[in-house]
C-alpha cells in the first residue's frame, strides 16, 4: 500500500484499524504532511505507530532509464496507475560553464 496519496481520514482510519485513537491518527497525519514538506511536525505520533507505519506501507521501485547524454529518467507507478516521473540532468563542466551541475525535474 501507498502512503502519499492517502487522505487524512484514509489515514486516521488506518490508525484506528490499528488501535490508536482518532487523535492519535490525526497526529500521524499531521506529522506526515509536516515531514513531506520538509517542516518541523507540531506534534510527534506514537513510536509504536511509526513502527507499523513503516512495515505497512512501501515505496514502489523506480524504474530507471540513463540516455547518452547523462539524463536519468525515474518513473514510480502508482496503485492507481498513474505514473510519476523525476528527470535527473547531468550539466558537465564547458566552455560555459565553470561547475558541474545537477538539475532535478518532478
Amino acid at each position: 500500500m501507498l502512503l502519499f496519496g492517502m487522505t487524512e481520514e484514509a489515514l486516521v482510519g488506518w490508525a484506528r484499524s490499528r488501535g490508536a485513537t482518532p487523535g492519535a491518527g490525526c497526529a500521524l497525519a499531521r506529522f506526515i504532511l509536516a515531514r513531506s514538506a520538509g517542516r518541523p511536525s507540531p506534534e510527534k505520533p506514537s513510536g509504536k505507530l511509526l513502527a507499523q507505519l513503516e512495515t505497512s506501507f512501501a515505496l514502489p521501485p523506480a524504474e530507471v532509464a540513463a540516455a547518452a547524454d547523462g539524463t536519468v529518467r525515474f518513473a514510480v507507478r502508482l496503485d492507481d496507475g498513474e505514473v510519476v516521473e523525476t528527470v535527473l540532468i547531468h550539466q558537465p563542466v564547458s566552455d560555459l560553464r565553470a561547475r558541474e551541475r545537477w538539475t532535478v525535474c518532478v
